[in-house]
């Protein structure tokens, strides 16, 4: 019998493919992977959200992002005017924090699969349905209406930016993974 990482558990028509833990794989090792890739990804596409605003939506219409929204509207709603630097700091780092928290979760359910793989689109597809669809994060902080109620051109931008930040985050994890073994 070849010795594979891969076992099959099942009933005999179905089986599941399951990797192995080589004995010096760590879960820690995947999480904090992970999330550093998570992190570097939100940077990357806190650069490139703004490309791509100028593409969709033309030169000089550039918004503020979804959490600088938050920051600005709760700070408001607590009583607070905050300048419009501090807002896109906070904004930032709670959008690397959130990042690194998805990317986190990519460690742990990756493994050590390539960073090509199947599951970085669907990871990207996760992500994005689960922060804009109906019922999503931003949707149910009130930071913007679910995308199936905003203009095309508008739904466009988070579809694309986490595209990126899911092909980031895998490349990224792919890079640092065998650093955490």
């Amino acid at each position: 019998m070849k010795n594979h990482p891969y076992h099959v558990k099942g009933s005999g028509r179905v089986g599941v493919r399951v990797r192995r833990r080589e004995p010096r794989d760590s879960v820690l090792g995947d999480i904090v992977a992970g999330a550093i890739a998570g992190a570097v990804a939100s940077v990357a596409m806190m650069m490139v959200r703004p490309m791509a605003e100028r593409a969709a939506l033309g030169k000089g219409r550039g918004r503020e992002s979804e959490w600088e929204h938050l920051v600005r509207v709760k700070s408001r709603q607590a009583g607070y005017r905050m300048p419009k630097k501090a807002v896109r700091a906070v904004g930032g780092v709670m959008h690397v924090g959130y990042g690194a928290a998805w990317g986190a979760l990519y460690g742990v359910t990756a493994g050590r699969r390539r960073a090509g793989s199947p599951g970085a689109a669907l990871y990207s597809l996760l992500v994005y349905v689960a922060n804009y669809s109906r019922g999503g994060v931003m949707p149910s902080l009130g930071v913007s209406p679910p995308d199936d109620k905003r203009p095309a051109r508008l739904a466009a931008i988070p579809m694309a930016t986490h595209a990126m930040f899911g092909s980031v985050t895998a490349a990224g994890y792919g890079v640092l993974r065998p650093l955490f073994r």
